[in-house]
């Protein structure tokens, strides 16, 4: 069996959730638990970043995203019921899996997880994309009740006109780099004011 077909079973990946905090109250709290995949343990693919990009030049990045969907939502099974859960998928496989919608609210229904819990978070690595078939699928999550958030804003992979224009995200969720140590220089907290 290759490795991506391993990877790709039932129940190789393994989910952890970490808190998304919300910085724009008085009192910063949780907004939601962002879930988080890691590959077949004792794999070179365990680590996150090493299994998507082995997934993505194999050309298999959607069914990875679906596989990493799976895990999270059903980990997600064992969290109270009102939590709040974030995937991160891909933008080139919300625009060219044309099911995805469907597998979403299929897996979510099996799992007993209402769709207006999830958070849809966006992670790009590279153009192009069918911005077209991107802004349908956007709209028609946003028609079963699942929010967008745009993930990594101010490092490399975020983009601009993918945030502004092509997402309209609910939340934008800003990398740890562009937030570290903004209230000392003036060139981030800029940054920052004009998102």
């Amino acid at each position: 069996m290759s490795l991506l077909a391993r990877a790709l079973e039932p129940g190789a990946l393994s989910a952890v959730f970490q808190p998304v905090v919300d910085l724009g109250t008085a009192s910063p709290s949780v907004y939601y638990l962002e879930g988080l995949v890691r590959g077949p343990k004792g794999t070179n693919i365990e680590r996150p970043d090493v299994l998507f990009c082995y997934a993505r030049r194999l050309g298999a990045e959607a069914s990875m995203d679906r596989a990493a969907v799976a895990a999270i939502l059903t980990a997600a099974e064992s969290l109270p019921e009102d939590t709040v859960i974030g995937l991160n998928v891909h933008a080139s496989t919300l625009a060219a899996d044309l099911e995805f919608l469907r597998f979403l609210g299929d897996l979510a229904r099996e799992q007993g997880i209402a769709l207006d819990r999830l958070f849809v978070e966006i992670l790009e690595h590279g153009l192009p994309w069918d911005f077209g078939a991107l802004r349908q699928t956007l709209a028609a999550l946003r028609d079963i009740g699942v929010r967008i958030a745009l993930d990594d804003i101010g490092t490399g992979q975020s983009n601009f006109l993918m945030m502004t224009l092509e997402c309209r995200p609910d939340v934008l969720k800003v990398d740890r780099y562009l937030v570290h140590a903004c209230d000392h220089d003036p060139e981030r907290g800029q940054v920052l004011r004009l998102l």
